[in-house]
């Protein structure tokens, strides 16, 4: 299929931020779709690093592609060494609801890559509350909190894991008119639908739970059922007004 020649993309990059828990092997999907590198002339180059903290990007990633997804912090986003034409954007997500995630996927769903079977031999031989008190502890020593708030300071654009989970469509939506990215409704609609969460998750609604699934249940809120004061309490004894910093009431 030829795509007009005003639709394509101006873009030699695209950095793709975030955290880990934001949904980025589905929008990694998006950006390996065929559908978008007809209308943005951009592969997918994957960065497999965990980073956050400890990530150290010495060489230059390759021009026209999708740098996805880095998971680091700002300050080592700024010192990755760049030319041409590119955007950046980071995906946060409460991080209440990041800890169940965490919890979830590091206890049953992950694949077995370091460190998750550390975590899951840990996890295994704690009750809940005493496992979501671990993994705020491990996913602080990731820096996962600290890469969060370095984002939400840093004046770059920023995009809610919420959006996603509430309307993928609209996030889409969103992210392409901030790429300018002009794709026709049809050829969109087509994207939407083949990486719909129903198609990921084999059949499943949103909110019908899978806990073996990497797809355990897109909504939002879920920590509301998991993490009682105490929990709170603890999570802001490592970042206090981690929640308000950014955004999240």
């Amino acid at each position: 299929m030829g795509i007009p020649e005003q639709n394509m993309i101006g873009l030699d990059n695209i950095y793709y931020c975030c955290v880990q828990k934001t949904a980025s092997q589905w929008l990694r999907a998006v950006f390996d779709d065929p559908l978008f590198n007809q209308y943005t002339g951009l592969a997918m180059h994957p960065y497999r690093v965990l980073g956050l903290n400890t990530a150290n990007i010495t060489e230059p990633f390759p021009e026209k592609t999708v740098v996805t997804h880095l998971y680091i912090n700002n300050d080592t986003y700024k010192n990755i060494k760049k030319s041409g034409a590119y955007k950046t954007f980071f995906i946060t997500r409460d991080p209440r609801d990041s800890v169940v995630s965490w919890y979830y996927s590091a206890k049953y769903s992950h694949k077995l890559m370091d460190p998750i079977p550390e975590m899951r031999a840990q996890l295994v031989q704690l009750n809940r509350d005493d496992g979501l008190r671990y993994i705020i502890d491990k996913i602080d020593s990731f820096g996962y909190f600290d890469a969060q708030l370095s984002w939400a300071k840093s004046g770059e654009k920023v995009f809610n894991y919420e959006l996603i989970s509430r309307d993928p469509e609209e996030f889409l939506k969103q992210l392409f008119i901030f790429l300018d990215i002009h794709m026709v409704p049809e050829d969109f609609q087509q994207l939407c639908h083949k990486h719909s969460f129903q198609k990921k998750a084999d059949g499943r609604e949103q909110g019908e739970e899978d806990i073996n699934s990497h797809f355990r249940k897109g909504v939002v809120g879920d920590w509301k059922t998991h993490l009682d004061q105490g929990l709170l309490d603890y999570l802001d004894s490592k970042s206090p007004n981690l929640i308000e910093e950014l955004g999240y009431q």
